[in-house]
Parts: structure tokens; C-alpha cells; sequence
């Protein structure tokens, strides 16, 4: 969601300037990320309330096996601190994600590191030192970085791992891979600097290669607001690689085997108004206007295709392990993991088996949604989401763990109007995705009082807990059931008053457990509050939410001619 506002001059003869200026912000938003399924497995880190975050965390081992000095113990792990509604989910459903297998993810910000001939310097005097002047040189700098099959690339690749639980990230300059956090003291080779092989090695000697073909994406063609885009219609690039092979200090070897999937699914729905802004015109000066006031209205649905993966084999001399999966209806060709099976030299020892609830929103969908969305198959995946309900050990036939969530019934289709700053559910009969606090801080010299802008309320509500982990059922018959309540900002107005009001997202309020043998345990938890004041958010020792950015993003650009 996003007003954008370009200050536009209204004279004819720069006219093709400001129309070049909007497709470039329109494109210049773009960025080439992973695709679902990837981006869940980045988040893998009894149960837990994340401090910082407040949010409920849930770790799940499923076996450990050992394969010489290397030893693979993957789990499964639910953490959340709201569904989003516009959220794919991974291969084990809405809020859960695992570390089956380890993978390293780009975002391509710009042109592809490995495609890019030329480069923007990094320094502050890429556009001529500080302040920057937005002058005709740097706009023709910022635009040949922006138009389709460009080499000029103005920003590194963003790469980050996640190798069973040890993640961070790093960028590629001059062909070396350099971390931009070294917490795990581990060292990045590159294999192929071309197409782009990894090689990780961490401080036990174990080496992790990444020298497999990996998931490529682009955007779609049929895109109509990525005209500009650098990657509309264009070649696919790489945007994740998959664990192929662990080689230990004895020279063990795990190998790993994937299956591929492809699919097409909507990761952006945008709603913005565009007004124009002037220059007062010089005294006597007939070539300047007055603006138009009702604005221009721009609707944008994107898609993009990817081609991935999913794990399907685990091979060492002492064990297999199978990973099975089942078709999902709401991504396409993509798969939920259905049970792994695991067999060792001596016998078939073990299924895991994963069972889900296929939630169907009933909620309609939005008449400006519907313009773009009128394909039965695809209004069918938009309504369908699948949750995580159980997962069962078949040689222990008492080890069970059953999950239940808030109110799944009521969750609206993805891409839903109704929800709030940071996407979850509010309840509301929106018609549009601009608020009304983006026009309230939009600045213009005209009255804005007549403006016909179908304004949406985003503020969140307690409602939103929809779709968050409400119990578990752990293999004994013991229970925790979780409380939420909604994150707390507390504002400080010019006069000194402090008012409290609701955030955005959730955290825990409480945790009860119960048991068969002992009293149940009910754990409270307090949080400080943040005071809001001037825009500017002072930070106690918190578990609230960490940020001031409601979602929306003003850009703001002028051609600097005068009348």
C-alpha cells in the first residue's frame, strides 16, 4: 500500500520529463526475491516467547540421525506474531517453517550482480557529495539504472544462508563473497563465479556445497505496471541455491536430492493516487496552471513464475530419508510435505506423517481485486490456505502433537482490503488500500477537502489474532493454550498528555498449561510501552513491535525547471 506523490511542474514543454520521472518510480520499487516457500525457510531459528518480539515459538525435533562425524537432527518450527493475509505459507502450512535442508537466498536489488558490466560508485560522491542534488545528470544516472536489459547496476545483491539454524548474510563485491555479519565465523567460497556455486565452511571443518541448479524467478509478463521493469518478460535469475552435499573433517558425505516445482502466484496488490504539485507562477506568467485536483488512480496486481524446489532424498551409507509430498490448491504445482520416511541399514524404522486443515475463505472478493483476479483457478487459490494440524511418529503410536488456531473461519481471502498497516486482519469494509493518515501527512498547497479518494481504515484490532497458534497438544495429553493481546503505543501529545492506543501485530499475554498429574501453570506476561512523539518512537526494554513504518511510502521527485 502506498500513496505515490510526484511533484510534477505543468509545463508543456517538460512534460515528457515528468511522465519518464513516474514509470521510473514505479519500476525503481522493484526487487527480484525468493519465492515463498524460500523466503519461510529464512525464518527458522517446550515453549517460547521471543523476548524481543513477543511473539510464540515452537521447535519440533523429528529424528536424529548420524552419518559418520556428521550428525542431521532437522526440526520443525512454528513462530508468529501475526498472520498476514496476503502470506503463501511454506511447505508445512501458515506459520511453520523447517530446516529439512539448508539454502542460500538472494534478493536482486537492481541488475544481477553476475549481469552487471557496470557499476554505480558506493560512495557518497556517486551523486556528486552530500546533499545530493536531484539535477538532470543524476536523473539520467538513476533512469539507465532502471530501463530493461540495463548493465548498470546501482545497488549489491543482498545474499543470505540459513544452514540449520545458523543464518546471516552477505553481498558479492569484485568476486568475493564478504559477510556483513561474521557471528558464526564461517568462510564463503566461491565455486563458479559465473553462474554462482557456494561453498560454506564452518569452524568444525564441515563443508556445505551449494553447486546445484537452484530456483529461478521472474516477474510476469502480463504485469501491466512493470512495463519498466527490469525483469518483465525477461530471462529468469537465480534466486536461491539448495544444499547438495555435506563433506566432514573425515571426508563423511550426506547428500541431498530435490524434486522440482514450478509455479505462478500474486505477491503484490498496490493501490496508489497520484497528484500534481506546482511552482507558483511568476507575476504576469500565463504558461503555468493551476493542477488538477481529483487525481489519477493506479491499481496494480503483479505476479511472479518460479521454478524451485522441494527435498526429496537424504542419503548417506547408513541411512535414507524420503520426503513425500502432497498437491496444494493454492500455490499451483507447488507441494506440502505429506511424511518423511526414514530407514537405516538394519530396518524400516519410522514414518512422520504431517496433516493439515485446507481453510476456504468465504469472504467476497473486492471488486478491485476482482478486476484483476477473474481466472477460477486462481480466485479459487487465493480463498485457500492450509494450516498445520498434527504430526505423528508411526513406530511411536503415543507420540502425537496436535495443533489448533484462533478462529480460522473468519480469515478473509489473501489480497483482502481488510486488513491493517502491517497486512493482518481488522475487520474492515475497505474499498481501497490508501488510509487516511497517508492523506492527513500529505503536504500540498491546494485544499484537498474535495478529494474523492475511497480512503480505507488500517488501523489494527484484537481481531486480527485470526489464524495464530491458539493450543498444543503435546504427545503426553498435556496442553499449552496462548492468550494474545495486541502490541501498545503510547502517544505524547504537544500539550504533554500520554494517550495509549493500540499497534500493530500481537504478543503474548498468557501461556496456560495443563496436565493430567500437576495444577495447571498459567504464565502472565508484562511488556513496557514505546512513547510516540514528534514521529519520533522512544524504546523501553520491550517486547512490543520495533518499528514506526505504517506501510506507507511517499516518494517524492521534481524535474528542476522553473517557469
Amino acid at each position: 500500500m502506498m500513496i505515490l506523490t510526484t511533484i510534477m511542474i505543468v509545463c508543456l514543454p517538460f512534460i515528457e520529463c515528468v511522465a519518464q520521472q513516474q514509470d521510473h518510480f514505479k519500476s525503481f520499487e522493484q526487487k527480484l526475491t525468493p519465492s515463498p516457500t524460500v523466503g519461510a525457510m529464512e525464518i527458522f531459528g517446550g515453549l517460547d516467547v521471543k523476548k524481543n518480539t513477543g511473539g510464540i515459538q515452537k521447535s519440533i525435533p523429528l529424528f536424529s540421525l548420524s552419518e559418520g562425524d556428521i550428525s542431521y537432527s532437522p526440526s520443525i518450527e512454528y513462530f508468529s506474531t501475526g498472520t498476514r493475509i496476503d502470506d503463501w505459507g511454506s511447505n508445512i502450512g501458515i506459520g511453520w517453517s523447517d530446516n529439512l535442508t539448508a539454502v542460500i537466498s538472494r534478493t536482486v536489488r537492481g541488475v544481477p550482480d553476475e549481469r552487471a558490466t557496470a557499476r554505480i560508485d558506493d560512495s557518497q560522491m556517486a551523486f556528486g557529495g552530500y546533499p545530493w542534488l536531484f539535477t538532470q545528470s543524476n536523473f539520467d544516472k538513476i533512469s539507465n539504472m532502471v530501463v530493461p536489459n540495463s548493465v548498470l547496476d546501482g545497488e549489491y545483491d543482498l545474499f543470505s544462508y540459513n544452514i540449520f539454524g545458523n543464518s546471516g548474510s552477505f553481498i558479492i563485491k569484485n568476486g568475493q563473497p564478504l559477510l556483513l555479519n561474521d557471528n558464526n565465523n564461517i568462510k564463503i567460497e566461491l565455486i563458479n563465479n559465473q553462474r554462482y556455486r557456494f561453498l560454506i565452511t564452518d569452524t568444525k571443518g564441515m563443508r556445505f556445497y551449494f553447486d546445484g541448479e537452484g530456483e529461478v524467478t521472474n516477474f510476469n509478463v502480463e504485469n501491466a505496471c512493470d512495463g519498466a521493469n527490469l525483469y518483465s518478460g525477461g530471462p529468469s535469475v537465480s534466486t536461491a541455491w539448495f544444499l547438495t552435499k555435506i563433506v566432514s573433517p573425515k571426508n563423511h558425505t550426506l547428500n541431498f536430492f530435490y524434486e522440482s516445482q514450478n509455479y505462478t502466484y500474486i505477491y503484490d496488490v498496490t493501490d496508489y493516487w497520484t497528484y500534481s504539485a506546482y511552482h507558483p507562477a511568476p507575476q504576469g506568467s500565463s504558461f503555468c496552471t493551476d493542477p488538477p485536483e481529483s487525481g489519477v488512480r493506479t491499481t496494480c496486481l503483479r505476479r511472479k513464475n518460479t521454478a524451485t524446489k522441494v527435498l526429496k532424498h537424504v542419503v548417506g551409507d547408513n541411512f535414507t530419508v524420503v520426503f513425500n509430498y502432497s498437491e496444494r490448491k493454492d500455490l499451483y504445482g507447488g507441494k506440502l510435505l505429506k511424511n518423511i520416511w526414514v530407514t537405516n541399514q538394519i530396518d524400516n524404522f519410522n514414518y512422520i506423517n504431517f496433516n493439515y486443515k485446507e481453510v476456504i475463505s468465504v469472504a467476497a472478493i473486492e471488486p478491485m481485486l476482482s478486476a484483476f483476479v477473474y481466472d477460477e483457478q486462481e480466485k479459487a487459490a487465493i480463498k485457500t490456505r492450509y494450516f498445520l494440524t498434527s504430526v505423528s511418529w508411526s513406530n511411536q503410536s503415543d507420540r502425537t502433537y496436535k495443533f489448533n488456531y484462533y478462529n480460522l473461519s473468519a480469515i478473509p481471502h489473501r489480497f483482502s482490503l481488510s486488513k491493517d498497516y502491517m497486512g493482518c486482519f481488522n475487520g474492515q469494509s475497505n474499498l481501497g488500500l490508501v488510509s487516511r493518515k497517508s492523506w492527513d501527512d500529505l503536504q500540498v498547497s491546494w485544499d484537498k477537502s474535495t478529494s474523492v479518494i475511497p480512503f480505507a481504515n488500517r488501523e489494527p484490532s484484537i481481531i486480527g489474532t485470526v489464524g495464530l497458534l491458539s493450543s498444543i497438544v503435546y504427545p503426553t495429553g498435556g496442553r499449552d493454550s496462548i492468550e494474545y493481546e495486541s502490541n501498545q503505543l503510547r502517544y505524547k501529545k504537544q500539550n504533554g498528555a500520554l494517550v495509549d492506543s493500540i499497534y500493530a501485530m500481537y504478543r503474548v499475554k498468557k501461556v496456560i498449561s495443563k496436565s493430567y498429574n500437576f495444577p495447571d501453570v498459567v504464565k502472565s506476561y508484562r511488556y513496557d510501552v514505546f512513547t510516540k512523539y514528534n514521529d519520533q518512537i522512544t524504546f523501553a526494554d520491550s517486547s512490543s513491535l520495533i518499528s514506526k513504518d505504517f506501510g506507507t511510502r511517499v516518494a517524492t521527485g521534481a524535474c528542476l525547471y522553473w517557469c
